[in-house]
């Protein structure tokens, strides 16, 4: 090691200590070496140490004589070992046979002295030997490791003979498999050679068998003859002469029926690295072993990024730890694309693939190729967005609109079936349970809601069975699109994008099947479609291009227009005479005059104004905000030119209607104000106050009969209202009560004959809720929320208004329905004086606990005492002490089977100080006081001698 380099060889040396340093005193030797990583790794003996740069040469310095010093040292060692004499016991007993009569003792005091002193020598010769072996396994320990870093040296060295070995074989092509796919004609040989810096996938270019998991190197041919489609073979390789590396598959693929080591002999043929030639018409699949990462030559930036910190982006300092781990990294980038570069160098050099070319050898190796000759296509970076959301994005936003009425594209596979439902827990998507599933690549109609988590269910026909069944599915299914909001132009995108394609075993098979009937409804309406245009251009005098753009519009919106969609042709008449009317509304709609003028007027009538739209040919809308109501708006009706209001509608649900609107403006939030017309779903101000008045009803029925202490407050979302209050709770058993707590019930509501009614005050769940009784501490409905704050947290905060955002205890909804300020003060002053009792609970809690441990330690303490005077006493040694107590077991005293916790309880209950007294006094304070034991006998084992120390001021 040398002031510039303050890394040890990664041979391994002796180092002596310079400073003390964990626990190694000045003068000691360690061994000491540096791994492949760039870490500092030490060891003394069998003790392993671990340093950084600075550290290490701030406390250690070369010792070249280091090893010949240990070495001396192990043979003194081995030297004392065989110097230590035997020590030989005097007989136990006297020699003499007869019995010793007088009353004389069979073995005497002086004769027990002599063994135990024999005994003591030969622990004492035992110790040392002990230690000398310790030292002597530490020295020999250092020595292995010198001679594995040795090792480790040839092996390194071996190491860079096979990886040079491996280079040559790849260039002159020993291991690799020619396959020709096509035969053709050649391209010119003005054509440069392209070499494609993407590795691509076959499971995920081609996604054949996608039902079955992909392809596999079973399969390999079928990819072979899909390649071969000239619109094909343009997406994985478009330049007429050229190269592109491939992998079979990104992840391994699942054998059901294969054992263990068929699996791992499948995935091991899956491997390797496939390079695909072009040629003209000519195509070759070139094997080798070879695992290249990501590209198939580096990127600009990918050495770069090694040095640099992953999450800073700052440089690494160079010579630390984290550099050199990078240095490593990079040297082994850099060998692995060396080979894929020698590897194409090799079947340019050795073949006549390339054939025809325009020079006499091309060399891939030139740092400035001639781009006439040759060129690199870095198509793995710099790449432009698309501009379109990743699938799995785009999948949840369409899913996201689902709602009863909408079709669904059902995708689901028997190996999903297993995945989704189970048998021994009894759960399954079906009704009946465990039926086969729906057919695949099929439409199905959202028929209604199954659950409170937003479950759909749809119906479906079973072979067989004239009953239908019942599918449970879920917004997030990975096997359902939603088929009446999906467009063809994104499902064409999808299946063509390769940047989603790592998705293709759930979505290619979905999409396909969804682009499949879309076109099928498509072709089915044509003809419809093209008599709507010709006879609306016709009826409403306008052109065949203007009748198409506008039904285009128009044709989607009637099909959702009712609360469950349909198609063109299954009410031809109905659907001819309702869509040729719209066309002739929206083209009166068109013609309305109103104008910006006509919106200002407007806006300041209306502060409240949500949207501003042309609903007919001579009238304005406008949706105003019901202050603290979801969903229902004021709609009012104004003349075009915004001065006269010609009529107002409370209580209104935004319906399809909307659709035809053509809108002069909008505030932000109606871009997903809900517009299905489902006006029993939201509630009004006066129901709000009818659900308001049963809820107090309810809670003063229980106020009455002793369960809510008291009724602070009620908020309210679109779902239920929320109960806020003082609550104490009951047990399903006895008559026992716990101590009020602040409690939130959330409390549901549902339509019977179309009247809003709260549920039973017996189904009102309880939901996690807190009174903050301290103004100081954190307001629970203003916490600061982070990327691990749950996904239900945001969507509650995210639902309070400012007003709620201000109340002391945790809230649900988007309203305050009622607040009494009192009754907070008074839950606050309650709540305080629990949680005061509480304390004073806890805190004699805490004391009997600290005796009763007290008592445990003190006992524990004095058996060892008495476990060590024995050992003594029978010749043992001090230093070997520790040694012989491992094989004592230590049998605590069961004092659950006295009553000490009650007698201390008691005594602390009652306010007396036990410290300075004896454990034997406590039985008869307690008695004074009251107390009477259960178990006396137990209680007689526990010492009285004793002394109970006084507690610590923090006991908690």
């Amino acid at each position: 090691m040398t002031r510039s380099n303050p890394f040890p060889p990664r041979r391994g040396a002796y180092f002596r200590v310079t400073k003390e340093i964990d626990k190694l005193e000045v003068g000691e030797l360690l061994l000491a070496w540096t791994d492949e990583d760039g870490d500092i790794h030490a060891m003394r003996g069998e003790q392993a140490f671990y340093y950084d740069a600075g550290t290490f040469a701030a406390h250690f310095e070369p010792a070249p004589a280091g090893r010949a010093e240990r070495m001396a040292q192990l043979e003194r060692l081995l030297a004392q070992a065989n110097a230590e004499e035997s020590v030989e016991p005097a007989g136990l007993l006297a020699e003499a046979s007869e019995v010793v009569s007088g009353g004389q003792a069979l073995v005497s005091t002086k004769k027990r002295n002599e063994i135990v002193e024999a005994k003591r020598a030969a622990l004492q010769a035992r110790k040392k030997v002990e230690l000398l072996k310790t030292e002597l396994k530490g020295i020999l320990a250092e020595q292995e490791k010198v001679l594995e870093l040795a090792a480790a040296k040839w092996g390194a060295q071996l190491e860079k003979l096979t990886y040079a070995i491996e280079s040559i074989n790849l260039y002159l092509g020993r291991d690799e498999h020619f396959t020709s796919i096509q035969e053709g004609q050649p391209a010119p040989a003005r054509e440069p050679i392209v070499i494609r810096q993407t590795v691509l996938f076959m499971d995920e270019e081609c996604a054949l068998h996608a039902d079955e998991g992909g392809i596999d190197f079973k399969s390999i041919e079928d990819f072979d003859r899909w390649l071969c489609e000239p619109r094909h073979l343009q997406q994985v390789l478009p330049e007429s002469k050229g190269i592109v590396a491939m992998r079979l598959r990104r992840g391994d693929k699942f054998y059901a029926h294969a054992a263990m080591w068929e699996q791992i002999m499948f995935s091991q043929a899956n491997g390797g690295t496939y390079i695909l030639v072009r040629n003209g018409t000519k195509l070759w699949r070139v094997w080798n072993n070879l695992e290249l990462p990501g590209h198939l030559f580096p990127t600009k930036a990918e050495f770069e990024n090694l040095f640099h910190d992953k999450w800073s982006e700052e440089p690494l300092q160079p010579g630390s730890l984290r550099y050199q781990k990078a240095l490593n990294e990079a040297q082994g980038l850099r060998k692995l694309y060396l080979q894929a570069a020698l590897l194409l160098q090799g079947i340019v050099d050795r073949t006549r693939v390339f054939h025809p070319l325009a020079v006499e050898r091309v060399n891939l190796f030139d740092p400035n190729p001639d781009s006439s000759i040759l060129r690199l296509i870095r198509d793995a970076e710099n790449l432009l967005g698309t501009g379109r959301p990743p699938y799995q994005e785009w999948r949840r936003q369409l899913n996201d609109r689902l709602e009863v009425g909408k079709r669904v594209v059902f995708g689901g596979t028997s190996y999903q079936r297993y995945q989704y439902e189970d048998r021994k827990d009894g759960y399954s998507r079906t009704v009946p349970k465990f039926v086969e599933w729906p057919d695949r690549e099929a439409v199905y109609t959202l028929t209604n809601v199954s659950s409170e988590d937003g479950d759909f269910q749809f119906q479906f026909q079973r072979e067989g069975v004239k009953r239908r069944a019942t599918f449970n599915v879920r917004k997030h299914d990975e096997f359902i699109l939603n088929f009446d909001d999906a467009k063809e132009d994104d499902i064409e995108f999808y299946l063509s994008d390769r940047g989603n394609r790592h998705h293709y075993l759930s979505s290619f098979p979905l999409l396909k099947a969804a682009l499949r009937l879309k076109q099928e409804e498509r072709e089915r309406e044509k003809p419809f479609v093209e008599l709507l245009a010709r006879h609306a251009a016709d009826q409403c005098k306008i052109s065949e291009s203007e009748a198409r753009q506008r039904l285009s519009v128009i044709i989607p919106w009637w099909k959702q227009k009712n609360r469950f969609s349909r198609n063109l042709t299954t009410a031809e008449k109905a659907a001819y005479k309702q869509i040729l009317q719209e066309v002739r509304l929206r083209l009166a709609i068109r013609a309305n005059n109103a104008d910006a003028e006509s919106v200002a007027r407007i806006h300041t009538a209306r502060t409240d104004w949500l949207v501003i739209a042309k609903d007919t040919g001579y009238t304005v809308t406008c949706l105003r905000r019901v202050p603290g109501i979801l969903g229902l708006v004021t709609r009012e009706t104004w003349s075009t030119d915004g001065q006269n209001l010609k009529t107002s509608f409370d209580c209104y649900m935004p319906s399809s209607e909307t659709g035809r609107w053509e809108v002069l403006a909008a505030r932000s939030e109606w871009a997903d104000w809900p517009k299905h017309g489902r006006r029993e779903e939201f509630l009004s101000e006066p129901e709000y106050q009818q659900l308001l008045a049963e809820a107090r009803d309810a809670i003063l029925r229980q106020q009455q009969e002793g369960g809510w202490n008291t009724f602070v407050a009620v908020t309210a979302s679109n779902e239920a209202l929320y109960i806020h209050g003082v609550r104490t709770r009951d047990y399903f058993w006895g008559n026992r009560k716990s101590e009020p707590e602040w409690v939130l019930k959330q409390a549901k509501w549902r339509r019977v004959k179309g009247i809003a009614h709260l549920e039973p005050c017996g189904h009102w769940p309880t939901l996690s809720s807190i009174l903050r009784l301290d103004q100081a501490d954190e307001s629970p409905n203003q916490i600061e929320q982070t990327r691990h704050t749950p996904e239900y947290e945001k969507a509650r905060l995210a639902a309070l208004s400012p007003e709620l955002r201000e109340l002391p205890f945790t809230v649900y909804g988007h309203r305050l329905l009622w607040l009494d300020k009192t009754a907070l003060d008074e839950s606050r002053k309650l709540l305080f004086k629990v949680a005061t009792r509480q304390r004073r609970r806890n805190r004699r809690w805490s004391l009997v606990r600290f005796y009763e441990k007290h008592i445990e330690e003190i006992l524990k303490e004095r058996f060892w005492e008495h476990e060590k005077r024995k050992y003594l006493g029978d010749g043992g040694v001090v230093e070997l002490w520790e040694d012989h107590a491992k094989t004592v077991r230590y049998h605590p005293m069961d004092l659950n089977k006295t009553d000490l916790e009650s007698c201390l309880n008691c005594i602390v209950t009652a306010g007396i100080n036990v410290a300075e007294h004896q454990s034997g006094e406590i039985w008869s304070l307690a008695q004074a006081h009251g107390w009477k034991p259960n178990n006396p006998e137990a209680n007689r084992s526990v010492p009285t001698n004793i002394p109970l120390p006084e507690p610590p001021a923090d006991l908690d």
